[in-house]
This record gives C-alpha cells, sequence and structure tokens, in this order.
C-alpha cells in the first residue's frame, strides 16, 4: 500500500514538473518566419490590482484565413485561444490555464475577434505567460510569450494606451496627429510625469564589431512636462515631436511607460530616402556616404539595379529586402525603429532563422540543419533598458565576419 502511494504520488510530481512542457521545447522561429504569431494576434497585459491581471486579445481573422487556407467563418469555428501561466523563476508550475473558443467572442467584427481574460495573480512576482491561437483540425498553432511583472510602480504593465474611443492601442508607438489617453492602474495618482528624448538612435553595428555603444546610458532628456489623471485616466492626448515620451509615477523612477512617435507612415518603408537610409547595413562606410550624398531616388536604383544582373531580380530582391524591413519593424521595435535593433539586423541580412530558442534573459537563433557545429548561432541577451523590455543585445564575435561578408556580397552582385 505504502509503495503504491509512494507510486502514485512520484506520477503526480511529475506531470505537474512536466506541465508547461507543451510550450517548454517549441521552436519559437514561427515568430519570425512567414505565418509570425503577431500577425495572427495580439495579446496585451494590464495590471488591473494587486490580485488580478487582465489579458487581452485580439485575433486577426483575415491573416488566420489567409494563412489556414479557410473562410473567416470557418476559422472562427476551428480555432481556439489557449492559455497557461506560469511561475516566472523556473517556469514549472501551472497556476492558470484556460481555452477560449474563439467563436465565443461578444465582438461583433467580421474581420477580427476580441475579448478579455483575469488571470490570478499576486501582488508581487514574476510570471510568465504562454499563449497560442492553435486548431486540432487543421493542425496549426501560433504560440507566443509575455512576461509578466507585478509589485513594481513603474512596470509598464501597469499602463494601458487607449484610443480616441476608448479601445486598446495594441502598439506602444503613435504617428501623425493621432490621439490617445494613457490609463493607469491606481485610480488614487492624480498625476504623470513625462520626459521626452529626441530621436537620435543609430542603425546597429556589424555582428563582428569589437565594440557596442550603450545609446540610452546617460541620455539627456529635452523637455518635462505633466499630464493630469482623472480616475487612473488622463484627457485626449497628441504628441507634436517625434521621439520617446516616457511616463513616469514618480520623477526620480528609472523606468515607466514609453510611448514612440517615429514617422506617420511606421512600420512601412514609404518612401525612398527610407529604402536609402535602411541600405546601411549592405554598404561600407565610405560607398554608404557617398550613396547619401545622391538624391535618394537615384541613390536607391543606383545600388539595386546592377548593369549585370536583370531588372526583374532588382526587383524580386528590393521586394525582399525592404519586406524584411518591415516585418523587423513590426518586431522587434523598442526604443528605436525595429530595423535598427541587433535582431532587426541579422533577420534583414541573413532572413529568419531556422530555430529560435527564447529564454528568461536571452534569445538564441540558428541557422541550418546542425546550427551549433555547422552553422550560424546568433545569441541576443535582454538589455535593462528604461524604456522597453524589447532590448536584445547580439553577442558580438570575430567569427561572424566571414558569413557576413559573404552574404552581403550576395546582396550586391546576386544574379
Amino acid at each position: 500500500m505504502i509503495k503504491k502511494s509512494f507510486l502514485m504520488l512520484t506520477i503526480i510530481v511529475f506531470l505537474s514538473s512536466c506541465a508547461t512542457h507543451k510550450y517548454a521545447q517549441i521552436n519559437y522561429a514561427k515568430f519570425y518566419q512567414e505565418d509570425y504569431p503577431g500577425s495572427v494576434f495580439k495579446t496585451q497585459v494590464f495590471n488591473a490590482n494587486d490580485s488580478m491581471t487582465e489579458l487581452f486579445v485580439q485575433v486577426n481573422l483575415n491573416t488566420l484565413a489567409i494563412v489556414s487556407g479557410k473562410t473567416k467563418t470557418e476559422v472562427a469555428k476551428d480555432f481556439v485561444f489557449d492559455y497557461s501561466l506560469v511561475e516566472g523563476l523556473k517556469e514549472k508550475e501551472v497556476m492558470q490555464e484556460g481555452k477560449v473558443a474563439i467563436a465565443e467572442s461578444p465582438d461583433a467584427d467580421e474581420n477580427s475577434k476580441s475579448f478579455k481574460i483575469k488571470l490570478k495573480t499576486p501582488a508581487v512576482g514574476q510570471f510568465v505567460l504562454f499563449s497560442s491561437v492553435q486548431s486540432e483540425n487543421l493542425k496549426k498553432s501560433f504560440t507566443s510569450r509575455t512576461s509578466i511583472l507585478k509589485g513594481v510602480v513603474s512596470s509598464e504593465q501597469n499602463f494601458m494606451l487607449l484610443k480616441e474611443d476608448g479601445t486598446i492601442h495594441w502598439d506602444n508607438y503613435i504617428s501623425g496627429n493621432e490621439k490617445v489617453r494613457i490609463q493607469f492602474n491606481d485610480s488614487q495618482v492624480k498625476e504623470l510625469y513625462v520626459n521626452w528624448y529626441a530621436p537620435k538612435f543609430s542603425p546597429a553595428v556589424v555582428p563582428f564589431s569589437p565594440g557596442h555603444r550603450n545609446e540610452v546610458k546617460n541620455l539627456d532628456t529635452a523637455e518635462t512636462f505633466k499630464i493630469a489623471l482623472i480616475n487612473g485616466k488622463s484627457e485626449l492626448l497628441t504628441f507634436k515631436d517625434l521621439g520617446i515620451y516616457q511616463f513616469r509615477v514618480n520623477p526620480n523612477d528609472a523606468s515607466g511607460y514609453s510611448l514612440i512617435k517615429f514617422y506617420a507612415e511606421f512600420p512601412y518603408v514609404y518612401n525612398d530616402a527610407q529604402r536609402l537610409f535602411s541600405l546601411r547595413y549592405l554598404n561600407p562606410r565610405y560607398e554608404f556616404e557617398d550613396l547619401m550624398a545622391m538624391e535618394p531616388a537615384e541613390a536607391v536604383k543606383e545600388f539595386w539595379y546592377s548593369k549585370s544582373r536583370k531588372a526583374e531580380r532588382s526587383e524580386d530582391m528590393m521586394e525582399t529586402y525592404y519586406g524584411r524591413v518591415q516585418r523587423a519593424n513590426e518586431l522587434f521595435t523598442s526604443y528605436k525603429e525595429g530595423w535598427k535593433t541587433d535582431r532587426g539586423m541579422i533577420f534583414m541580412v541573413y532572413g529568419a532563422p531556422d530555430k529560435v530558442h527564447i529564454y528568461k534573459d536571452r534569445e538564441v537563433w540558428e541557422y541550418g540543419n546542425d546550427s551549433y557545429y555547422n552553422g550560424l548561432r546568433f545569441e541576443f541577451t535582454k538589455q535593462d533598458n528604461p524604456f522597453t523590455q524589447n532590448d536584445f543585445q547580439l553577442f558580438r564575435q570575430t567569427h561572424f565576419e566571414r558569413s557576413w561578408q559573404g552574404i552581403v556580397n550576395n546582396w550586391r552582385t546576386d544574379i
């Protein structure tokens, strides 16, 4: 009897320790490949109070229909939203899990479905939310991973950005004369301090460079002002200048919620000046300076339309490259445009990785079937950045130079 009881207890403990295995071994390369989760669904967490975090979900039925080859009505019936909330340090203990049928969303919009889930979270702690949109019938799954921080006043997840009509603004960047509201989770707070920083940030440096400058250390603010809150919400706000607007509860906080204003068409590559500037990675400095001295349209044509290459091939390469620039902006934007980041640089030049392993404080990208030994392996470490949780720095190594020069040469001369 004792042996049987011990055996049952052992099985229970083993199963408990394996509770997150359905997510633990995932190859997150799908994040960055064609059918990446961010195009299918978006999530946002808001620490509503000491005992609850609200999870907001929006599923894009148009994209889901395209990647599944089904109608919007069919995918709404076939797919479910699955989630698991786990303790953040060991990522083994499942605190809460569940499934929501997409078709059960109260949203009447025929192009998207939205819903809210209440997560029971202690007042203090670190947690990880694994969420996916999946269909057993269609054998498709799109998975994302979100870190949640409770008990820190300056946590960006204590804030929420709202559109003019009161709905969620799903991105932390705005453009043009867009009007937004800031919501804070403590209704007793009557004002927020706002620091504005000019957008003077450079593209990443090559992966074999010996040094990497910290752009945000000792960054000077150009302007500081305050905004009033009523029941935790601001009035409608507009922002004149491009750059970072950081909202803080206390003026001496090291971090807060960062709202970024880019050019009006962001994240799209909209004009020849933007197309020219994003060629920085494909040219040595002296050649790039020569291109920058030309009219943007002329410089872009000069680079892409090689005399030895057919026009159709040049157009295909341009479409691929600038498509990656846009995707980098969508995936890796942090305190600066996504294409300027380390991950954005590698993504644009090498393409989407074959394997991605995501850990608490780093990402590992692999290219090739056996990347650790024969292919390429890039490691990005999460940085302590007061503006964002999405800043990852590449571990630069001199041996990357050979592959980099080879693939850049392919971009420049491929026929």
